[in-house]
């Protein structure tokens, strides 16, 4: 019975961070690019050619950025040099942003848009994704 009471004890310690959708959060796309709303799920959806060295350094840090995210982050991926149907999503995308972009990485998450890819882009994107994904602390915790 100690024990238990211990391992309770330390559980109000830990630090357990549940992550909430921001109501500045909103899907402009998902109907256009046939994707499903998840509830507690943001999407971030990626355009992208095989021969552009740009996307494949973002799609690389999309991998990583996914560890970090994985329960709460979507990323699709459209290539749009080689696949016709594909490019074609991505001028309906443009179309209903109201925006004229024919070049690639193209980013989308939320209400917002981004070509090219940088460090920059980098710390824009993460920023981007933690203001959606608003962190909820456990009430619970106790700082010391």
């Amino acid at each position: 019975m100690k024990k238990i009471i211990f391992i309770m004890i330390i559980f109000l310690f830990i630090p357990i961070n549940i992550y909430a959708i921001s109501d500045n959060y909103e899907d402009k796309i998902n109907d256009i690019v046939n994707v499903e709303k998840e509830e507690n799920k943001i999407n971030l959806y990626l355009f992208h050619s095989k021969d552009c060295s740009h996307c494949a350094d973002e799609r690389e840090w999309l991998k990583e950025i996914k560890k970090d995210y994985k329960d709460y982050l979507n990323i699709y991926e459209y290539e749009v040099t080689y696949n016709e149907e594909n490019r074609q999503l991505m001028k309906s995308v443009t179309d209903k942003l109201s925006i004229n972009i024919d070049s690639v990485p193209f980013t989308i998450i939320g209400n917002d848009y981004y070509t090219g890819f940088s460090e920059t882009t980098e710390s824009i994107l993460e920023n981007k994704i933690k203001e959606y994904l608003e962190l909820e602390s456990n009430p619970n915790e106790v700082k010391i």
